[in-house]
This record gives structure tokens, sequence and C-alpha cells, in this order.
């Protein structure tokens, strides 16, 4: 499921995720003081400072896939 992910400098992740998944590394993230790890379809890994999250909204639109 595509999320958009605004933190508190109003940069916007769109990332591939699971709403559920999300959530729950979220939660993890905050009772442990880490950061949510997610990794994407090429393997890559993004590391987020939960902190930092201002708004997680669900959307239609496929996240945007870097040149």
């Amino acid at each position: 499921m595509p999320l958009k992910i605004t933190l508190s400098d109003r940069e916007v992740l769109r990332v591939n995720l699971d709403l559920d998944a999300w959530n729950r590394a979220f939660q993890q993230a905050l009772r442990n003081d880490t950061m949510v790890e997610i990794e994407d379809e090429d393997g890559r890994i993004l590391s987020i400072n939960p902190h930092r999250v201002l708004l997680l909204e669900t959307t239609a639109d496929p996240p945007a896939v870097p040149a």
C-alpha cells in the first residue's frame, strides 16, 4: 500500500509499505528510541526518526521510482 510520510522539516517520503507493518515498526521504534527502518523493493534501507514524523497518509498514488 502506498504511504505518504511527512516529516517535521516538511520533507515528504512516499513508500510502498503495508500500513499495519508501518504501525508495528513505528510503535516499536518509539518504545525502543530507535529508527524506523524500511526496506524498499530494491533492498535499500530507509531509516526514519519516528519523532520527526508529522503526518502519515495512505494514498492511491504509487511511490516515485528514483531515476
